[in-house]
């Protein structure tokens, strides 16, 4: 059916739906399986927060959700399916559009839709929600000082694993989990030393002010205030970046248009 759509330079939501129905067989499984493990790691979050002897889980498991949505584009690297891909009946413009959206787009949403929706039915700790607003509040803060810039962060884990995936014919799933990690790695190992730097500062300023204890809240803004002109420099690289690792991925998929 999908060989009987005729192919115009003009874009096409017929096409695209067609596209969509191409790759559905391999991201069925994803659609449902995402917002079954986000219920159930929001569920042992709320255990973990709840009962002291499994705190310690937290952290796992929030670096377990944030895998499965920089990790999530690998579901395009299907090997068997590159050459169908190739003679699919629609343009590039209409494939990338979709690889896009699915992408960057669904695949968080398929994670953080069902956790937002179990964070107001679950109980949550206390402490917990005291933890959560000061990270939000610290997040906004971020987010106003560099223009809305740091926001980009988030989605460049997915921006590199996607191109991996779709720039590679051989070892698609390998070496996009390889990229990916490479981005995380260099980023935080960047972010670990300037953090340093900044706490070894402070304290050093204090030492030095004789200032024996500050109250969290403005620790927070100071810090915040400190790392804001990093930030912002890291989050127009990172913009940079993932221009050019998007523009690097459409390039990709239009390369193998026959």
């Amino acid at each position: 059916m999908i060989n009987s759509i005729p192919v115009t330079n003009s874009f096409s939501w017929r096409r695209f739906m067609a596209v969509a129905r191409f790759y559905y067989p391999r991201l069925r499984i994803q659609l449902l399986v995402y917002p079954l493990i986000a219920v159930f790691f929001s569920i042992c979050i709320a255990i973990a927060t709840n009962y002291e002897s499994f705190e310690l889980l937290t952290a796992p498991l929030v670096m377990a959700i944030n895998a499965m949505i920089s990790f999530g584009p690998i579901v395009f690297a299907c090997r068997k399916g590159l050459e169908t891909e190739t003679l699919l009946p629609a343009t590039a413009t209409e494939k990338c559009t979709f690889i896009l959206i699915y992408g960057l787009v669904v695949i968080p949403l398929l994670v953080l839709l069902p956790m937002l929706l179990m964070y107001f039915i679950l109980p949550v700790d206390r402490s917990l929600e005291y933890i959560i607003q000061l990270i939000s509040k610290s997040q906004n803060m971020f987010i106003s000082k560099t223009y809305g810039l740091s926001l980009i962060q988030y989605c460049a884990p997915a921006i590199t694993c996607l191109w991996s995936v779709m720039a590679l014919k051989n070892n698609r799933v390998v070496m996009g989990i390889v990229w990916t990690f490479v981005y995380n790695t260099v980023l935080g190992i960047a972010g670990g030393i300037y953090g340093a730097y900044m706490a070894f500062k402070i304290g050093f300023k204090d030492g030095m002010d004789g200032v024996s204890k500050i109250d969290t809240a403005a620790l927070t803004n100071r810090i915040i205030d400190d790392m804001a002109p990093y930030m912002t420099i890291v989050s127009v690289v990172v913009l940079i970046y993932c221009i050019f690792a998007l523009y690097k991925t459409c390039q990709s998929i239009k390369n193998r248009q026959m």
